[in-house]
C-alpha cells in the first residue's frame, strides 16, 4: 500500500510542475513538434488544463482509495477518471490551440 501513497504524491508534484509551465517536456507529442507546430498551441493553457487534468485524477485516486471498502465507488471513480482524460484531451485541442 506504500506505492499508493508514493502514486498520489508523484502526481501531486506533477500537477504542480504543470501549473508552474516546468513539466512540459512530459507531454507525449509536444516536445517531438516543430517550433513551428508548437506556435499553434497557448503553452500556458496547456499546462493549466493538465495540471488540472493531473490534480483531479490525484484527487479521485485518493478518494477512491479512501472508500475502497465499496466496489460501487471505486468503479465510479474509475469512470470518473476516464472521463477527465477524454475531456482533457479534448480541451488540449480546442481550447489551448490559438486561432
Amino acid at each position: 500500500m506504500k506505492g499508493d501513497y508514493i502514486l498520489y504524491v508523484i502526481l501531486a508534484i506533477l500537477a504542480i510542475l504543470f501549473w508552474n509551465e516546468k513539466g512540459s517536456w512530459l507531454f507525449a507529442g509536444y516536445n517531438t513538434m516543430s517550433d513551428k507546430e508548437k506556435q499553434k498551441y497557448n503553452h500556458k493553457k496547456l499546462c493549466r488544463i493538465m495540471s488540472c487534468c493531473v490534480g483531479i485524477v490525484d484527487i479521485l485516486l485518493i478518494i477512491s482509495h479512501i472508500m475502497s471498502d465499496n466496489e460501487n465507488l471505486e468503479n465510479i471513480f474509475t469512470i470518473l477518471g476516464i472521463i477527465v482524460v477524454i475531456v482533457t484531451v479534448i480541451l488540449a485541442n480546442t481550447v489551448c490551440r490559438k486561432k
